[in-house]
């Protein structure tokens, strides 16, 4: 098996540790010698513990879950026959986010803009973030 090792610099030396094993670690006087001191610590912690796998189970059925697609489906089953009052709220949400985007427009948009329409290159520099009560 082979596992990550990070490895660091101390004031008295180097340590190494092996993060997937419970932090696993070990120091040494050099960078190898911390690996190999490391890699002698994990061979005798796994000698002496049994590795095997397991599955773990959901809770609920994917079907179940909610956000599914099953979900979703079940629960505007609530709204048979209200197609048109929903097909117009949708689009009242979206004119109001088209808006909301619309009205969006930092005073670097606007400062970008004007030079744009004179035929300026834009400059790089940011003015303020927060858009002016003029422009909004």
């Amino acid at each position: 098996m082979e596992y990550a090792v990070l490895i660091e610099r101390k004031k008295e030396g180097w340590h190494a540790f092996i993060p997937a094993l419970a932090d696993l670690g070990a120091e040494g006087g050099s960078r190898d010698e911390a690996v190999r001191n490391v890699q002698r610590a994990a061979e005798a912690y796994l000698s002496s513990v049994e590795v095997t796998t397991i599955k773990v189970n959901l809770p609920q059925e994917p079907s179940r879950r909610p956000g599914s697609p099953r979900a979703l489906l079940r629960a505007l089953e609530a709204f048979a026959g209200d197609e048109e009052a929903l097909q117009e709220h949708f689009e009242e949400i979206a004119r109001e986010r088209s808006v909301q985007k619309r009205n969006s427009r930092t005073w670097n948009d606007v400062v970008r803009a004007g030079y744009r329409h004179h035929g300026f290159c834009f400059p790089t520099a940011s003015y303020s973030a927060a858009t002016p009560a003029a422009f909004t």
